[in-house]
């Protein structure tokens, strides 16, 4: 293999040849984007279920999805909705790589679809996962079994976690590695980053990864209004998802799903294939303290950070904009930021000489599909070379003092390094690199 394809440690480089996303800013990529630049909110009224009783009534909702014109009605009847958000982000990704030419009329009558070119479907995996699973067919069955004794023959097979990634490949005939890293709301961000480890060590030359929730659900929303854990601005949804202001009182509820296509970046040059990022690093971690609450320093957080940037090879200097975890929680907010500093301060990199902004402010906490969600929304941000606000921040809270969070409007930016953090329940954290193309030689 030409070395010009490899990383300082003698790796595949990994590529980003295709974006999809699933989401309350919209159905696919460029739609989601034009909101995030202009600043618009997908947070609305609930419209899924009755919460006339709830103390919440907001959250992030897909609308508009009309599943027909994706996939056959037979393959919807047998699949969970966060299985349908997983497919259709994966066909969106699969179509801006060149793999897929068809129209999707064609496509959403065939239950397999022949991806185009001269792929080996043994060299191409999924890794797609999903924090919630198939809460809908649970809550829908566990009613049955209460008024019936019966469930649908079909139960287990739609709300396992898997299910998404096993849907995937045997739509698109994928024989490759296939697995579902389930971490709580740093789900999309490790599938993403154990992804791209497959290819780079020569397992997979292509891999579809991300994560996938339904997270907008009457149990799913009950679980986090007992725990006091969500948003209670109900006559203000736009305004509800506040990262660091010092009004925030908690999360917003939100679901979809968000799926990169990764490529080595020497398979995808050979087949003229869009190279849209790289992917420079990644690191995990843990804070291995509280299931749900983060130490006040945010050591995990920060660890993951340090492990992403000695695998990119590059210091916190490089490095132009921040994508933080950012849920709108007192103390997460707060603990990230403390994370992100002490890593900063260790190159001697002034907090303000890096951005850093919530895009959670705007599309709500999508669970298992934030990271996914994110990533997609760094690499837009960097092929527009704008960095995303954190909408409603008006008054920074404590812990903020010397940090740019782009308060309520965009910026323009160059930017070559963007680092995108992802959190979860279990002290579980991750962190991802992405680098422009043109850090490689590449235009």
């Amino acid at each position: 293999m030409n070395s010009e394809y490899r990383d300082h440690q003698g790796r595949r480089l990994v590529a980003v040849t295709g974006i999809g996303h699933v989401s309350c800013l919209g159905l696919n990529m460029a739609d989601a984007w034009a909101k995030v630049a202009k600043g618009e909110s997908g947070i609305e009224q609930i419209t899924k279920f009755d919460v006339s009783e709830a103390n919440v009534k907001i959250a992030g909702e897909v609308k508009g999805l009309n599943v027909d014109q994706f996939l056959p009605a037979k393959l919807v009847r047998e699949m969970d909705p966060f299985s349908v958000f997983g497919l259709v982000a994966a066909e969106e990704a699969l179509r801006q790589a060149g793999l897929i030419s068809a129209s999707q009329e064609e496509t959403s009558q065939l239950a397999q679809i022949q991806l185009d070119g001269d792929i080996d479907p043994t060299r191409f995996g999924v890794s797609i996962g999903s924090c919630m699973s198939g809460v809908t067919t649970i809550e829908e069955n566990v009613l049955k079994l209460q008024n019936s004794k019966r469930v649908e023959a079909r139960t287990h097979p739609k709300y396992l976690g898997n299910m998404p990634a096993g849907q995937v490949s045997i739509r698109y005939n994928l024989r490759g590695p296939n697995w579902a890293v389930s971490t709580a709301c740093a789900t999309a961000n490790h599938n993403i980053g154990m992804a791209a480890r497959a290819i780079q060590w020569g397992e997979a030359d292509l891999m579809l990864a991300g994560g996938t929730d339904e997270g907008v659900t009457p149990f799913s929303m009950a679980g986090y209004i007992a725990a006091n854990a969500l948003s209670k601005r109900n006559d203000a949804p736009a305004e509800a998802s506040r990262p660091w202001d010092v009004d925030r009182d908690g999360f917003v509820l939100s679901e979809g799903a968000g799926v990169l296509l990764l490529e080595s970046l020497e398979h995808a040059v050979n087949r003229g294939a869009p190279i849209l990022a790289v992917i420079a690093g990644f690191g995990s971690g843990s804070d291995a303290e509280h299931v749900t609450k983060p130490p006040k320093n945010g050591h995990g957080g920060a660890a993951a950070q340090r492990m992403a940037l000695k695998d990119a090879d590059i210091t916190t200097a490089k490095l132009n904009y921040i994508n933080a975890h950012g849920t709108s929680t007192p103390l997460g907010d707060f603990a990230e930021l403390q994370g992100i500093a002490s890593v900063l301060e260790a190159d001697g990199t002034p907090k303000s000489q890096v951005p850093v902004s919530s895009t959670k402010s705007l599309h709500g906490h999508a669970l298992g599909a934030a990271g996914g969600i994110e990533a997609g929304i760094c690499i837009q941000a960097m092929q527009e070379s704008l960095i995303p606000a954190t909408a409603n921040l008006y008054t920074a809270d404590r812990g903020c003092d010397g940090f740019d969070l782009v308060p309520r409007e965009a910026k323009p930016a160059e930017l070559n390094y963007v680092l995108s953090n992802s959190y979860g329940f279990g002290g579980t954290t991750s962190a991802l690199i992405f680098a422009h193309p043109r850090m490689y030689g590449i235009k």
